[in-house]
């Protein structure tokens, strides 16, 4: 009986080995297809971008439906960079911001402070471009307390960068 019960147990252990490995095999391969999907409908804005606005509409529609909850954290900030780079390269700042402050707020949910920061530093850039230096000064600071969290002194030099350049723009040129 005791053989029994040990081989019974030995069973379910390996049932739920089974089953976890199984579950974590599924995540990652929505994780990759979502991905691909992604960088395939990037593809497709970059093509149709300057060739045709209707076209270009439809993909973008597309990839603001991309389930973005389900990609790595280093997949998400590739994308989204990768669909902002776009728009920033064609001084489209204002379709870029919604897109940032809807991936700040997925990478919240996620708890992936990273990617908030990083959006955040983005984010400020396309308010310095449309000359709102206030919401841009706010989104670098939201950025700064972030990347002070996470202790990027690489990331925490850039900001002060960045805010000078806003303080110059200004005319605050005494301004530490």
């Amino acid at each position: 009986m005791k053989n029994f019960i040990n081989n019974y147990l030995l069973f379910l252990l390996f049932l739920i080995f089974c089953t976890n490995s199984f579950a974590q095999q599924v995540d990652k391969s929505g994780s990759k297809s979502e991905y691909k999907k992604a960088k395939n409908l990037i593809d497709s804005l970059n093509y149709w971008f300057s060739k045709d606005r209707d076209k270009y509409d439809f993909y973008a529609q597309q990839f603001n439906s991309i389930e973005f909850e389900r990609l790595i954290d280093s997949n998400f900030r590739q994308v989204i960079f990768d669909r902002i780079e776009l728009l920033r390269r064609n001084y489209e700042y204002e379709e870029a911001i919604p897109i940032l402050t809807h991936s700040i707020a997925i990478a919240k949910n996620k708890k992936d402070t990273l990617s908030v920061a990083y959006f955040y530093k983005m984010n400020s850039t396309h308010y310095y471009h449309l000359d709102n230096y206030d919401f841009a000064n706010a989104q670098l600071d939201m950025a700064y307390t972030l990347y002070d969290y996470l202790n990027n002194k690489a990331e925490l030099g850039i900001i002060a960068i960045r805010r000078a350049r806003i303080e110059y723009n200004l005319g605050n040129y005494e301004k530490p």
